[in-house]
């Protein structure tokens, strides 16, 4: 399949909307939501990784080249490692929690 087509990047924003919501989830455990505030932690970096996984699996599934697949895997994952990080800090810091609208800002 070609990445660039229209169809191509509706299947990569689906597979990639798709690897979101199992890693962020049913496979997110109990353990990395504990750990996802404390910077370095095996939990957090563990749930990371699982993202960059998934969107390196879903990349390829599509066809993209290696090379630019690990690339942006690789993005994937030490951006969402750090936004989960601060966005804890956040909760915390504002004592937020799921009934808070702002919480899921």
């Amino acid at each position: 399949m070609d990445p660039i087509s229209a169809y191509g990047v509706l299947m990569l924003v689906a597979g990639l909307q798709i690897k979101h919501m199992v890693f962020d989830g049913p496979a997110q455990t109990r353990w990395m939501l504990a750990e996802k505030g404390i910077y370095g932690a095996t939990g957090g970096l563990v749930h990371s990784a699982n993202h960059l996984i998934g969107s390196l699996a879903v990349l390829l599934l599509l066809g993209m080249p290696m090379a630019w697949s690990l690339l942006i895997s690789a993005g994937d994952g030490v951006a969402h490692y750090h936004i989960d990080f601060f966005k804890e800090k956040v909760v915390k810091t504002k004592k937020l929690t799921p009934a808070d609208q702002v919480f899921w800002w």
